[in-house]
């Protein structure tokens, strides 16, 4: 529901933001993404329009990254991005590999509104790299494994917050 027919969006790649996919069948987007399984199984399940920036693919990230400013990133703009995170507090998005920073930098320069996907155990989570601080985000989505202690310092920053109620099925999958 955060997203409007028609409307230009970025995902960067992660396993978080790789379970939006399966909600984007039947939109009309342009998309822009950094990973290669997000981009594959769009063009298998959609018909949305995808965009890939060029660069080199690293295995490890599944990302796609090139080491030159000027590449297709450069040239797109999403009304929203939708990132995971390592890490998610007071600090704001935090991430422990640099190469996942860099992706993400570029992306965060491409976008006006910032979705952070980050199911609960991020909020417990920290790093010595701070990606975006808090006034960048626009909205987080987490589940309601999230205590309201960690919730409260993204209230008082004017962040909308979104909890989603796990069902025991999702709790089978749910990352340790």
């Amino acid at each position: 529901s955060l997203i409007e027919p028609g409307e230009s969006i970025i995902i960067h790649g992660g396993t978080t933001t790789f379970a939006l996919v399966e909600f984007l069948a039947d939109s009309d987007l342009d998309i822009l993404t950094n990973s290669f399984p997000i981009a594959a199984k769009l063009l298998t399940t959609s018909r949305n329009r995808i965009t890939l920036p060029g660069g080199t693919i690293f295995r490890e990230q599944n990302i796609v990254l090139s080491p030159f400013e000027n590449d297709t990133v450069e040239n797109f703009w999403g009304n929203k991005l939708f990132t995971g995170c390592y890490g998610l507090n007071r600090f704001g998005i935090m991430e422990a590999d640099p190469l996942i920073v860099q992706a993400q930098t570029k992306l965060l320069k491409r976008t006006e509104h910032v979705v952070v996907m980050a199911d609960s155990s991020k909020l417990r989570r920290k790093s010595a790299m701070i990606v975006a601080g808090l006034e960048r985000i626009s909205v987080i989505i987490t589940d309601d494994g999230a205590r309201p202690e960690e919730l409260e310092p993204f209230g008082a920053a004017g962040i909308r917050v979104i909890v989603a109620k796990v069902s025991e099925q999702d709790q089978v999958k749910r990352p340790a």
